[in-house]
């Protein structure tokens, strides 16, 4: 029982780790990771897309040991995917954020700003702010 809640925690470091009802998939391997932190002051939610990057490089990027890692890596060739493994056409990360622009304003008549982001605080000085 240990070893499988361990082999579960190791999973669950990858938002790709586990395909979730109503997620994004080709397949049974997940295109889209999702994740949300709360906190008492609101909710933080992220989300990701790997163009042409294998999934496995995530696990080689997470501090584990190295059966640990190879365990992850294994299970993420199964469960995770890149646009580049579903599309039949080259995917670039331009064509991600065009569809993206041009989806909210089609579907839902939202313009995005052109122009960088403000620099702001962090997104731990956000979640922990200090007094």
């Amino acid at each position: 029982m240990a070893a499988v809640h361990r082999e579960y925690a190791d999973v669950a470091l990858a938002c790709f780790g586990i395909p979730a009802p109503y997620e994004v998939v080709s397949g049974d391997r997940k295109l889209v990771g999702m994740s949300q932190v709360r906190r008492s002051g609101g909710v933080l939610f992220s989300s990701a897309v790997h163009v042409d990057v294998s999934p496995c490089s995530v696990a080689s990027a997470l501090p584990l040991t190295t059966s640990r890692r190879k365990r992850l890596a294994h299970h993420l060739t199964r469960y995770a995917g890149s646009l580049a493994d579903a599309s039949p056409q080259p995917v670039t990360p331009f064509d991600v954020r065009r569809a993206f622009r041009s989806s909210l304003l089609a579907l839902n008549g939202i313009k995005l700003r052109d122009g960088r982001w403000p620099q702001g605080p962090t997104v731990e000085e956000i979640l922990d702010p200090q007094p």
